[in-house]
Parts: structure tokens; C-alpha cells; sequence
């Protein structure tokens, strides 16, 4: 086992090459100024059983022809056709006339033999200082990771590190880790944890005039991550060495900012152009909230999101940072903006449409797939702002910033997420509460659905003005207080919608349960307005042709 990384590298030493028995060789970190390698030196990183190289770690991009181009452990390099031997320069001096043979073939074994004991002589003290440098460079790295084993595999891809080798980089890094469970490759924490970076929508939470609430003072800390806020607190390992991280690193410099499209409380999101040809969404930590908690938060819910994999939720492409401050989550960039824009516009049409069923099974769809983890987990923070938008008005769920693993000795933080789309019982400061927070605040967002306004926006008191929102979201706690949907709304949707925010979350139904609800209730409605009305298709908001 050889361990490069971070030495400034601009090649691999050709000492590197002899080592015949090397099994494992990391280069993670390093700057290589060049992709060309000879077939030699192919063949032997090709042997390799593990290999940390990715393709952050070149300057250059792939400049040769396609069939030039190799895979070394999932990094594309160039081959060249020169040997890896190189002939005599004796043989430049051989004389070409028969009368000078005798006296040239003698000054050019005598030039041979000089070069050869020179080449021996600065060969025998590179493999000595090549030596003392690898010497030093692993006992240091022993000293900082005592229980560092061989066998650790770092992957170039964004594929999931096997179980037993996660486990062992958790607890090399933090020493905190202690899981109960594990889905994806996600290891869950019985303390339990939420990612604390908020606001991945397309807009300005500000302009809303809604609060955004944090932990309630029965919380054990406003950002509780994979592990605990102390132990998050002293994690100091520094994000170049996190092996699952920079599985998913990509260049920095291949990322233009274009312009800002979102912002929040701790981020920023911004439109930004990959490889001068892709157009995504960067979401990256606000300068004044880079502190060590929120980076380490940051980089859990990175962590988290790039294993999703489920149409309805927001696709996860890669990270990116030259340092610890400017860590960057890409994000696929949905040009439709998010569901609050869209229902704020004055053409958009009050009610049930075929469009606006697709949003909310799509949404739905995206929790029954978060609570099926074992253990589930709860977004904790569903909002219109936070269902982004396709051209197509295709829906997917963002922001997973205060998403959390159910906790199984209920210490999960009360008061995390958006005042008028939280549970009674999370804002009452609960720490019990389970998937059914959740499914409370998606019927909320039924009742944006159907009425295109923010909850409770009409709501006001006996003096005729509208509620403050420390007022509406007392009455919610007490149970005098939820949102309405319009009184010609389908009754059986209204009925689901009531289900969803009955104050008793025993009685709540269950995310497959409102899917399939959903089904039927948009089946009835269509099948009604056709039998009344056969010559078009206004409920799913389009003509007949």
C-alpha cells in the first residue's frame, strides 16, 4: 500500500512503476499536468486492486483520439505507442566507415559504461530519498489516522461504498459513528439528524413574509447532522480526505456561474454552466454561515442526496470546492421554477386540473419513497416553494436540508421547518413525531393546490385583521386552527385533505395510502366531467383536438 495524495504531483514517479507486489496505490489530491501514459504503465495501474485517482485530479482534460483512450479505474487516459525501454545512445556513435570502427566502438563502450554508473549512482539516491519521503509521509498519516487500514477502496464514480469499508472510513474520520440501521448506503445515527442548510427554491423565502422556524429549545441542537452537534463540532477532518465525498468531487473549473436564482437563510443557489454545454444549479453555503457545523451539515446532505435515486426528486449531480468555504452542491436545474411561482401566476386556474393532480402524486410519490428507508425519513419541510418544476410541469422534490432519520428514541427536534406547513405537534416542540408530520404538511399543500394561495393568507381574526403568524401557528398547536380547501372542491378530496390534517397523527394516512386516493380520486373526476361534458377535456387542461 502506497499513499500519495496531496504531494503536488504533476506525475507518478517512475519508482512507482518497479514496484511489482503494490496492491493499493492513492494518488487522491494531486494536480497531474499530463493523461499520456505508456502501455507499461497502463498495464500496471490496470493490475492495481485499488486505485485513488479521479478525474478532478488532472489539469488537462482527454486530448487524444478515441482509440488512444484507456480506462484505469474509471479514469480515461491516454496511451502512447512508445516502449517503456529506451535504446543505447551508444549506438550514435558507431562510425560508419570501416576505418574509424575500432576506435568508435572503444569510445562508445567507455561513454556507456561512464552514463551507466552515473544512471546507477542518481538512481540509488532517488529510490533513497523516494524511500525517506514515502517513510515520512506514512508515519505521519499513522500518527493523524492510528486505526487507517490497507484496505480502505476509494471510487471513482458515484457508486456506493460496500458496507463494511463505509463503516470503517466513518469511524476513522469522526470516531462517532454508530449506526442502527443503514439504506443506500446512509448510515442512521439513534440520536438522529437533519441536515441544516434550508431554501433550495427559486426565489426568496423573504418575499413571502413567512417564518422559518429552527429547533425549539427541547431541541438538542438547531443543526444535528449524521452525528452528534459536539461531535460535529470537533470533526476536523478536512473534506480532501473524505473518501466518500471526493467519490463525487467534480472540476471546479468546469462550473461557470451564470447568475443567482435562489436564496435562504445559510444558501445560495445559483445557475451555472458545466463544461460550457449543461445548464445546472449550484447551491453553496452563504459566506457569513461557513462555519465548521454548517460546512460539516452541508456535506452529510450532499452525502444524503447524491444517493437518492427516484423521478420525482430533485437529481443530484456531483460537488465541487477548491476549499472547505466554497463547497458547492450541483443540482439538475429545473427551468420551470417552483410550485409557489407557478400557482401565483394570475393564469394559472384555481382547482383541480389534470396538471395539478400530476404535481401532487408526483410529490407524494417522492415521500413514499423517503419514509420506505429503514428508518424512515422525514423531509420535515414540505412547501410549494420546495417542489421544483420541469418546462413540462414535471414535479420534484428539493432542499433536504432539515431532512432527518426517524430517531427510534424519540429525539427527533421539534419546530424544524415553515411555520404554516408545520404539524401541530412539531410546533408544539414534540420530539416523538414520525412520518406523519410529513403527510400534515403535504395536506397543506393540497390546500395551496386547490386555492393557489399561500395557507392561510385569508385567514383573520374577530377585529377583522389578517393573523399574525405567531397567532396562526399557536391555533394550529391547539387544534382550533388548520387550512381550508374552496367549498367546491370535490368531496372526497376534501374529505383526503381533512384526513391529512387531523390533529391526531395515529389518524393520518399514510403516504401509499394518499397515492392511491389520489388515483382514484382523479380517475372519478375525470370519468364525471366526460360523462357531463364528452365534447372536452377541461380537467386535464387541454382542448380536444
Amino acid at each position: 500500500y502506497r499513499y500519495l495524495g496531496k504531494n503536488k504531483l504533476t506525475s507518478i514517479p517512475s519508482v512507482i512503476y518497479r514496484h511489482t507486489k503494490l496492491k493499493t496505490l492513492n494518488l487522491v489530491g494531486n494536480t497531474f499536468s499530463s493523461r499520456y501514459f505508456t502501455i507499461a504503465q497502463v498495464n500496471f495501474l490496470k493490475n492495481l486492486n485499488r486505485l485513488g485517482l479521479s478525474e478532478s485530479d488532472f489539469q488537462v482534460d482527454v486530448e487524444c483520439d478515441d482509440t488512444e483512450q484507456s480506462i484505469v479505474h474509471g479514469v480515461t487516459v491516454c496511451v502512447t505507442d512508445k516502449d517503456s525501454t529506451i535504446g543505447d545512445d551508444s549506438d550514435s556513435s558507431r562510425s560508419t566507415t570501416v576505418d574509424g570502427l575500432e576506435s568508435n566502438t572503444s569510445t562508445s563502450s567507455n561513454t556507456m559504461l561512464t552514463r551507466l554508473a552515473l544512471g546507477f549512482v542518481y538512481g540509488i539516491s532517488a529510490v533513497i530519498l523516494i524511500g525517506i519521503f514515502l517513510f515520512t509521509s506514512l508515519r505521519k498519516r499513522k500518527e493523524r489516522y492510528p486505526n487507517m487500514n490497507d484496505t480502505i477502496e476509494y471510487n471513482g464514480d458515484h457508486s456506493l461504498t460496500p458496507e463494511s469499508e463505509l463503516q470503517q472510513i466513518k469511524k476513522i474520520y469522526s470516531g462517532q459513528y454508530e449506526s442502527s440501521g443503514r439504506v443506500m448506503g446512509i448510515a442512521s445515527q439513534s440520536s438522529g439528524f437533519s441536515m441544516g442548510i434550508s431554501t433550495f427554491s427559486y426565489g426568496d423565502d423573504d418575499s413571502i413574509d413567512i417564518p422559518v422556524l429552527e429547533a425549539s429549545s427541547v431541541s438538542t441542537s438547531k443543526f444535528t447532522s449524521f452525528v452528534t452537534t459536539s461531535s460535529a463540532e470537533s470533526r476536523t477532518m478536512p473534506i480532501w480526505n473524505d473518501y466518500e465525498l471526493l467519490s463525487l468531487q467534480l472540476c471546479v473549473a468546469s462550473i461557470k456561474d451564470i447568475e443567482q436564482i435562489g436564496s435562504g437563510g445559510y444558501a445560495t443557489v445559483w445557475l451555472v454552466r458545466y463544461r460550457n454545454l449543461q445548464l445546472l444549479a449550484s447551491k453553496r453555503l452563504r459566506p457569513e454561515r461557513c462555519t465548521k457545523k454548517n460546512i460539516w451539515a452541508f456535506v452529510d446532505e450532499i452525502k444524503l442526496v447524491a444517493n437518492f435515486d427516484h423521478p420525482n426528486i430533485v437529481k443530484f449531480v456531483g460537488a465541487a470546492w477548491t476549499m472547505e468555504s466554497d463547497l458547492q452542491m450541483i443540482l439538475e436545474y429545473m427551468d420551470g421554477g417552483d410550485l409557489r411561482l407557478y400557482l401565483s401566476d394570475p393564469s394559472t386556474r384555481t382547482g383541480w386540473t389534470y396538471l395539478k393532480f400530476g404535481i401532487a402524486i408526483g410529490i407524494i410519490e417522492a415521500l413514499v419513497y423517503l419514509h420506505s428507508f429503514v428508518p424512515p425519513l422525514l423531509h420535515r419541510d414540505i412547501k410549494s416553494k420546495n417542489v421544483l418544476l420541469s418546462s413540462t410541469l414535471k414535479p420534484k422534490l428539493s432542499d433536504f436540508g432539515k431532512s432527518r432519520f426517524r430517531s427510534e428514541h424519540n429525539t427527533m427536534s421539534g419546530g424544524i421547518g415553515t411555520g404554516r406547513w408545520l404539524a401541530p405537534e412539531v410546533i408544539r416542540g414534540d420530539t416523538d413525531y414520525d412520518r406523519s408530520a410529513d403527510i400534515y404538511s403535504f395536506g397543506v399543500l393540497l390546500t395551496e393546490l386547490d386555492t393557489n394561495e399561500i395557507p392561510y393568507s385569508n385567514t383573520r381574526g374577530p377585529n377583522g385583521k389578517v393573523l399574525s403568524d405567531t397567532t396562526i401557528m399557536h391555533r394550529v398547536a391547539s387544534g382550533s386552527l388548520y387550512p381550508k380547501v374552496r367549498s367546491t372542491c370535490a368531496r372526497a378530496l376534501k374529505k383526503l385533505v381533512e384526513r391529512c390534517l387531523v390533529q391526531d397523527p395515529a389518524k393520518r394516512p399514510t403516504a401509499p395510502e394518499v397515492v392511491s386516493e389520489l388515483r382514484v380520486i382523479q380517475q372519478g373526476m375525470a370519468m364525471s366531467l366526460s360523462k357531463r361534458a364528452p365534447w372536452t377535456t377541461d380537467f386535464i387542461g387541454r382542448a380536444k383536438s
